[in-house]
């Protein structure tokens, strides 16, 4: 996950040529993994069904793995559990 907007956005799928595109997030918390009922759905082998989610409290972005197999990265970063993202 590289980069973030705050733009509003609907549930949309990425494939690997966008993996490094921009995640806009508006709202509280932002759902991702291989589930068609993630907020962001991810397209990759190595994703859990439900793989991580954000979560904004004020200005505060925090990125949570959710017990994912393979984890969650920030930035090339391994996070443990919860990670402040912003």
């Amino acid at each position: 996950l590289m980069g973030l907007s705050s733009e509003a956005v609907s549930p949309e799928v990425m494939s690997s040529s966008e993996a490094e595109s921009a995640i806009s997030f508006s709202g509280r918390i932002k759902t991702f993994g291989r589930s068609p009922d993630c907020d962001q759905v991810l397209k990759f082998p190595m994703i859990s069904w439900e793989h991580a989610r954000m979560i904004r409290t004020g200005a505060a972005i925090t990125m949570e793995d959710l017990a994912s197999m393979n984890g969650t990265y920030i930035n090339g970063r391994a996070i443990d559990g919860r990670a402040l993202w912003a």
